[in-house]
């Protein structure tokens, strides 16, 4: 676990000329300075307890929202959810079927939410509708808030790159 001083980082960048163009972080008030450090528990576990737990998670995740979907078939964000589990769950239960139409519906129940929207570009992309991903997430790039849309970049950085166009693939 690493934790950073950012104040601290950016007055050696800037005592280098690296600083970047930003207004100076204002200083730390005492009180901050005062407060008594987090503290952290690790937990120190194998690469295969780690995979069996993520697994784990997922599945449950999984038989939960199958669940939700049975008794609110309509529902965008049940739709949403389950296409998100199964999109980035470990190999075993990776299903590339099932996402799609769900992400589908929920852009179709939905059309504005651009985390669905998201959601839907992941599927195409993990189709390998590469195209049909860069149409959807291009303009949901102006409806995404900013924590997640370094994933609609991530996606279409991705789906340039599966299409050869490595200069787009780079600017994403």
């Amino acid at each position: 676990i690493s934790v950073w001083d950012l104040r601290l980082i950016r007055q050696n960048l800037a005592g280098m000329v690296l600083d970047w163009d930003a207004r100076p972080y204002p200083p730390a008030d005492a009180a901050t300075n005062a407060l008594a450090p987090p503290q952290v528990e690790v937990r120190l576990s194998t690469p295969a307890e780690v995979a069996r737990a993520r697994e784990d998670r997922a599945r449950t995740m999984i038989e939960w929202y199958r669940a939700a979907h049975k008794k609110t078939p309509d529902s965008a964000v049940i739709c949403y959810k389950l296409a998100w589990w199964y999109l980035p769950a470990p190999e075993s239960l990776r299903d590339v079927e099932a996402p799609l139409p769900l992400a589908e519906k929920a852009v179709r129940l939905e059309p504005a939410n651009a985390t669905s929207v998201n959601a839907l570009g992941l599927a195409y992309f993990r189709a390998a509708r590469y195209r049909d991903a860069v149409s959807v997430l291009r303009p949901n790039l102006t409806r995404q808030r900013k924590p997640y849309l370094s994933y609609d970049l991530f996606v279409l950085a991705m789906c340039h790159q599966r299409l050869g166009e490595e200069h787009q693939a780079r600017e994403y």
